[in-house]
């Protein structure tokens, strides 16, 4: 993790001072992009497996946390982070790329002072990525559950990105929503929202109901918010619908977080996160290719129904092992 947010702190460093020096280009934007996104991904996985470390006593103590981490995340990138960012844009260009970076050199500071009085585990054989990538999927395909939960979270990522790559066009269209450009921001304001409201809510749903229930739950939300947004033409009901996609969202990630760590070995776990998410968020830019594909065949409307009718179908075939399963009860 600290090597990660160093990294990221000192490419965007990098790309901070050729803002001064005018020597911005498309090459350094591309390696830029490549080393944030590539340190996210290896900052994830070895957060969730601190996380894991952190709270082994206790399922409702890492319920609360990945919780916890689920609203910052939300509400620091959808909510907080996009006007803060063009705000800053707009007084300096520099300042918000300044500002990043500093955040990453913080993040680190925050993990290096992190004590533990858990022993260290012994060193494990080294092995090419190659490797380690087919065992983390070996192992992902072979476990029901958790097979079952990455193919469902990847049929509702790509659903909700075929919806979304069509709901600005179907929001300013004068036969869907007729918003005009600056409403369409209290759209994404509201899935924001209910994203964070849904955090501390999350530990005690998966108290009451279970893992598989709120699984099972969620996507029943998620199969309706594009149809129900599809039939109204009132910005109202179109936000409601996406604070419920909101609160849905940040229920599964909690929810699927919490399931991994609980039910892969711990040598295992961050190989398991990186496979996991390769099925899960790797279906989100097919889906948009998908949402294109759908908008030139059948209309916008057509799109966001499609998107629904899609997840319910897939629902419907792996939902019923999954509420069969003990272990996520």
């Amino acid at each position: 993790m600290i090597v990660s947010d160093l990294g990221r702190a000192g490419v965007i460093a990098a790309l901070v001072l050729a803002f001064f020096t005018e020597s911005v280009s498309v090459p350094l934007l591309a390696v830029t992009a490549f080393v944030v996104v590539t340190g996210s991904i290896f900052h994830g996985a070895a957060q969730q497996s601190l996380v894991a470390d952190l709270t082994d006593e206790s399922d409702a103590v890492r319920d609360s946390m990945n919780a916890r981490m689920s609203t910052l995340d939300v509400g620091g990138a959808s909510l907080a982070g996009p006007p803060t960012g063009s705000a800053a844009f707009a007084a300096f260009t520099w300042l918000p790329f300044l500002a990043d970076a500093l955040s990453f050199a913080f993040s680190s500071a925050c993990v290096l002072a992190i004590r533990t009085d858990q022993k260290q585990p012994p060193a494990a054989p080294r092995e090419s990525v190659r490797s380690a990538i087919r065992i983390g999927v070996a192992f992902l395909m072979r476990h029901r559950e958790l097979r079952t939960l990455a193919v469902l979270t990847g049929a509702a990522n790509l659903t909700t990105n075929c919806a979304f790559v069509v709901l600005v066009l179907y929001a300013s269209d004068p036969v869907g929503l007729n918003l005009k450009p600056a409403q369409y921001g209290f759209l994404l304001t509201a899935l924001a929202i209910g994203g964070v409201v849904a955090g501390p809510l999350a530990p005690r749903l998966l108290a009451r109901w279970g893992a598989s229930r709120v699984v099972g739950a969620t996507l029943l939300t998620r199969t309706l918010v594009w149809p129900a947004i599809a039939i109204t033409h009132e910005p109202v009901v179109a936000a409601l619908a996406l604070m419920a996609a909101g609160l849905a969202s940040t229920f599964v990630t909690v929810t699927v977080t919490s399931a991994r760590q609980k039910l892969s070995p711990r040598p295992m776990l961050g190989r398991v996160v990186t496979a996991f998410r390769t099925i899960g968020n790797g279906a989100a830019p097919v889906g948009a290719l998908l949402g294109g594909i759908l908008a030139e065949l059948v209309g916008l409307r057509g799109t966001l129904v499609s998107a629904g009718v899609l997840l319910a179908v897939v629902s419907a075939l792996l939902l019923p092992r999954l509420l069969r399963s003990e272990t996520l009860r």
